[in-house]
Formats: C-alpha cells, structure tokens, sequence
C-alpha cells in the first residue's frame, strides 16, 4: 500500500493505534529500525502495517530512540492515536551478551576466511561430528539468534575445542559452563518469539507457560556461583519481574 494511501487508512482508525519497534545491528555495524501500527478496523478486523523500515546509525540510547520513534509518528500524523508503544530495547541482556564474547569470537574467526572453515571441517572429521548445519553468526540485539548461535555453538562445541588445541583464544571449559546456561535460558525466549510470529493472536494461553518457564529459570539461578549469571538475573528480575502475580 502507498504511503499516502496508509495515512489516509491510519487518520480514519476509529480506535487507537499500538505500535511496535525492532532495533538492530546488522553484522556489519548498520543499524535499523523496523515500527509496525496495529489496529482494528472498522470490521473489528485486526490489522497490522510496517510504517518504517530505515537506517537508524546507533547507539540505540532511550534518547535516540524516543527522538527518532516522535520524528515518524508526527510524519505519519498519528502522534494524537497512539496507545501503547512496545520498545525493543536490548539493555537488559548486556551482561548476557558480553559474558558470550569468546563464543561470538569464536564463530567470527571460523567463518571469517575459507581457510579456517576447512580448517574447522578437520576439526569436526577429527572428534566424530557430521552435520549439514555448521556454525551461524548472531544479531546481539536479537535474543532468538543468540540462541541459535550458541545451540549451534554447543553442537560443535567438540570441534571448537579440537581447533583450541591451535588456537588459544577460543572459549575456556568454564566459559562453555556459562553459555549452556544461558542458552537454556534462551531457550523460552526462542520459543516465545517462534510462537508470537506465526500467530495472528498471540493471546496469553499460547504464551504463558514460556513466560512462566523463564522465570523459573531466573528463581532456580538468582544465587549462581558465576557472577555474570547472578547479574544478568538480578538486571532482568529488576526490569521486568518487579511486579507480578500468581492466581492458583
């Protein structure tokens, strides 16, 4: 749909309108950012339209975001229809994501030349490990992907450390330790996100045992002997677990 065809159907919205953000970096530094409106129409059909898909440099600060999220809804002149605004705003996991460096690293340096994935292509020959899916890069900021990447990760993880035997840099046992963890944290996460994009209606039946699966998980580690893990949980239990309750 053209975009002045889109205002006209947003300016006659009856009811307000939600709005969603994904925020991104792409591999090579570029930075994103994705808005979609949702809104029910006149029918009481439920409809939900892309109004932004853009370059946004970071760094993605609440300030850059909040600047940059008023600039698009004033040029689509819905700034008076808006209900709710759901940010995607990755600050929560930075201690997630830095304590997975050498892991992130890891998979950089096999995929970064063909020599090294012929290299890792011995590795896995040499420890037993045949596979069509080899090691996948991720988007920091996308919680999914960092799942994928390190079950992949973990898959190979006999490979990787037949190639550390030539590279000492590559992830310690006790680093390993701490991304299996948090992959089974990021597990619900995965699921949580398959779900809600396949579903036209991700209402609370459909969502909440993934929800109730990562706090669990939180309450089980929340007084982990590895730091990185007690302060990932005690960030994410502060930002998003302050206030909730259980109905038996």
């Amino acid at each position: 749909m053209e975009k002045s065809k889109l205002k006209t159907v947003l300016s006659r919205v009856p009811g307000r309108i939600g709005l969603t953000t994904s925020l991104w970096r792409a591999l090579t530094i570029e930075g994103y950012i994705c808005l979609t409106a949702h809104y029910v129409d006149v029918d009481w059909v439920l409809k939900t339209k892309i109004i932004c898909f853009s370059a946004f440099p970071p760094p993605h600060t609440g300030v850059a975001i909040t600047m940059k999220i008023s600039e698009l809804l004033k040029d689509w002149g819905i700034e008076k229809k808006v209900f709710t605004i759901i940010i995607d705003n990755a600050s929560a996991n930075d201690s997630m994501q830095g304590a997975l460096d050498k892991i992130r690293d890891s998979v950089k340096y096999v995929r970064g030349s063909q020599t090294r994935e012929n290299l890792f292509q011995n590795c896995m020959e040499t420890v037993g490990i045949q596979a069509e899916a080899g090691l996948i890069s991720d988007v920091a900021t996308r919680w999914n992907s960092t799942h994928l990447m390190l079950s992949r990760a973990i898959q190979f993880k006999g490979a990787l450390c037949n190639l550390a035997e030539v590279d000492k840099s590559l992830p310690s046992d006790f680093e390993w330790e701490r991304a299996e963890l948090i992959c089974e944290l990021l597990q619900p996460f995965a699921e949580l996100t398959k779900m809600i994009s396949s579903s036209s209606y991700p209402i609370a039946n459909l969502y909440f045992m993934q929800v109730w699966a990562i706090k669990c998980w939180l309450r089980d580690h929340d007084d982990s002997s590895d730091p990185v893990i007690c302060d990932m949980v005690e960030n994410m239990n502060e930002k998003y677990w302050e206030e909730f309750s259980v109905t038996s």
